[in-house]
């Protein structure tokens, strides 16, 4: 401004900065689909388009052809996984959850599948919350599968199942000649009962193409073990509705395909919401979808938010990492970086963050345009 304090200002300038104007108000528009919001930011309609999945690959190309918008590429704080219904068979029984694990080929889905715009995960929390990752305990529970072939997995998926009781009218096999699997026919549960087709629900094409596509070769992976599959990509409110119908209700579900944002990275507190008996949906809408009931895994999600230092909380984490990673009421699958455009009229104070801009609470105020 023009006001002076303390005589004049003579002499030559040696710095001078500009802070703001900043942005005082937000107006939010809601677009049908993807392709809508993304045509709206390069016509320059939004400054900026909020989904917590990022921008599609699809749609990627048309951003970064755009004269008018910037781009930022962050890690993320969040997972899409696979769960079970544990309170039925055959998801009740943990040979059959470990016989699907060595199933899905996470690195063929992720490299060759989705072109390498994912990365497989096998814990929860992810890498890019460098504090709490735990390289030495993905590494041991990853060289599990990726040191298996198809003919080891499917020995190892059939193993699990014949261990916890689980018989075939023909067993799967791998044909010689072609290395190919020989789908098995007539598995029957240890109680006695023919296996029935088993759902695997997943959001749409629109919505997020990814798991879309990741459940059908999962359906394709448990066929080969004689598992009766049918992927349903759908709506993500049908999804939930029959995850999540409320407390008293019961709960159906064969398997559903679904992601987590996973909160406060400083730290993961989502173990006992998502695993703890105490947060089983049918009891308190909590978001414990799957049913797990384990004594163990309740004391190591408590550990964890009783955790008094960052060292008894890493400790507690990669405790609970490790048993869930054997109980597989999840099956992690994978995470993709998130990818924003935004108009390049818009000055934010930093651009490289954990799970992107929008995941930066109260910045807003800190953007100028």
């Amino acid at each position: 401004g023009d006001e002076k304090f303390y005589g004049d200002g003579v002499g030559e300038v040696r710095g001078e900065y500009a802070e703001g104007p900043f942005m005082t108000e937000q107006t939010f528009a809601i677009y049908s689909d993807q392709s809508a919001a993304m045509l709206a930011l390069v016509n320059g309609e939004i400054d900026y388009w909020i989904n917590p999945l990022g921008v599609s690959p699809g749609l990627r190309e048309q951003g970064l052809s755009s004269d008018n918008l910037s781009v930022a590429v962050n890690p993320t704080n969040g997972m899409r996984y696979l769960a079970f219904n544990l309170r039925k068979s055959p998801g009740s029984y943990l040979g059959y959850r470990q016989a699907v694990a060595y199933m899905i080929d996470k690195e063929f889905l992720t490299q060759n599948v989705l072109q390498g715009v994912a990365f497989p995960m096998y814990i929860m929390t992810p890498e890019g919350n460098q504090k709490y990752f735990d390289a030495e305990l993905e590494e041991s529970v990853s060289s599990q599968y990726t040191s298996l072939d198809v003919a080891g997995r499917l020995a190892a998926a059939v193993e699990a199942l014949k261990g916890d009781g689980f018989t075939w009218e023909s067993e799967p096999t791998i044909d010689e000649a072609t290395g190919e699997v020989v789908a098995g026919v007539g598995l029957t549960d240890p109680e006695g009962n023919a296996v029935e087709e088993q759902e695997i629900l997943a959001p749409g094409q629109a919505y997020d193409p990814l798991r879309a596509t990741a459940s059908l070769w999962i359906e394709g992976w448990m066929e080969q073990l004689g598992i009766p599959a049918r992927a349903n990509p759908t709506d993500f409110n049908t999804i939930v509705a029959q995850v999540w119908p409320g407390v008293g209700e019961e709960i159906g579900f064969d398997t559903y395909i679904l992601g987590w944002s996973l909160g406060n990275p400083a730290l993961p507190t989502f173990y006992e919401s998502f695993f703890h008996s105490r947060n089983l949906a049918e009891v308190n809408d909590g978001n414990n979808s799957h049913g797990l009931q384990d004594d163990e895994v309740d004391a190591l999600a408590d550990a964890v938010n009783a955790a008094q230092t960052e060292e008894e909380a890493i400790e507690a984490i990669s405790a609970v990492e490790a048993a869930l990673a054997e109980k597989l009421p999840y099956i992690v699958l994978f995470d993709t970086p998130i990818t924003e455009f935004y108009s390049s009229e818009l000055a934010y104070p930093f651009t490289q963050t954990l799970s992107g801009l929008q995941f930066q609470i109260g910045l807003p105020g800190a953007v100028a345009k």
